[in-house]
Order: C-alpha cells, then sequence, then structure tokens
C-alpha cells in the first residue's frame, strides 16, 4: 500500500515555504544623495521634489526590475530622480535642481 501521509507532508511542507517566501517589501529608506541646500515649502523646487519622491516610492515597487527614473513635470525647476530595490535593500538616489530662469 502506497502511504498517503509522505506526499501530502511535502505538498503541506513545499506550500507553506512558498508562502513564507512573500512578504511585505521593505520601503525604509537606506540612503539618500542630495546637494544639501534648503528649500522651502511654497519653492518650485520644492513642489517638484515632493513629486518626483512620491512617485518613486509609489511606483518602484511595482516596476519590472525594481529600478524607476523619473523627472518633475513642471518645467520651472526640474527635480529628476531615481529608485531602485535590490533584493532586501532599497537605494533612492535623488538629484539635480535645475532652475529654468
Amino acid at each position: 500500500m502506497i502511504d498517503v501521509k509522505t506526499p501530502l507532508t511535502l505538498v503541506l511542507i513545499l506550500a507553506l515555504s512558498f508562502e513564507a517566501a512573500k512578504g511585505i517589501p521593505n520601503t525604509n529608506l537606506t540612503q539618500v544623495l542630495c546637494n544639501g541646500a534648503q528649500y522651502f515649502k511654497d519653492d518650485p523646487f520644492a513642489i517638484n521634489l515632493a513629486y518626483v519622491l512620491a512617485e518613486l516610492v509609489s511606483t518602484t515597487p511595482s516596476r519590472h526590475g525594481y529600478d524607476y527614473h523619473n523627472i518633475s513635470p513642471y518645467p520651472n525647476a526640474f527635480a529628476y530622480g531615481h529608485a531602485c530595490c535590490l533584493q532586501q535593500q532599497q537605494h533612492y538616489y535623488y538629484f539635480s535642481n535645475h532652475t529654468r530662469l
């Protein structure tokens, strides 16, 4: 007779191991590279930077390869950004404050 418990146990272990591999992504910020300048709330660059940061955080986890580049849509003070998530680490790079006069 075939022992039904052994295959059933193996199937259960495999099913649980795949479920354990799923998890909540680690969205903690590990590194920020900026120019160190201060910007006020209504400053055009601060508005653009806030837009870019929000897009990077919301879009990067759903992108294939977890790699996303972005530029602000407003031409008065461009902000650029790059975010990538590699395995358990996430890296966000925000740079540039080109202002168009």
